[in-house]
């Protein structure tokens, strides 16, 4: 799964779809091996929500320093951090690790709102 995500050569190296979130994707660097994106890609639905994404990237220690974007056609709103790992196999355990606190970030923001 190859793709250009910025400006640098990247490919896919996991992927975990959240159905009424988004994709979450870990991408290498083609020319820096100890470089990795982590990226969250958000569904039609929540990309309408880019205000509150904003407001959860200030809030949200998983989301602290995240760049939020959209994407080539303005239609989907990207959620991208980059980090360095030495090995792909600690990018995959951190990346899981990420996912899995967005999630439950996700999840007290909204038992506060009830």
């Amino acid at each position: 799964m190859k793709r250009e995500f910025a400006d640098a050569s990247t490919f896919g190296v996991d992927l975990i779809d959240k159905s009424g979130l988004g994709c979450f994707e870990l991408h290498r660097h083609v020319y820096r091996a100890d470089h990795f994106t982590f990226l969250l890609r958000l569904d039609s639905y929540q990309s309408n929500c880019q205000r509150l994404w904003l407001e959860y990237r200030w809030r949200f220690n998983s989301l602290a320093g995240a760049q939020i974007h959209t994407d080539g056609d303005g239609n989907q709103v990207l959620i991208s951090l980059s980090r360095s790992f030495s090995t792909e196999e600690s990018a995959k355990v951190a990346f899981s690790k990420w996912v899995e606190v967005v999630l439950h970030d996700l999840d007290v923001s909204a038992a506060e709102r009830i």
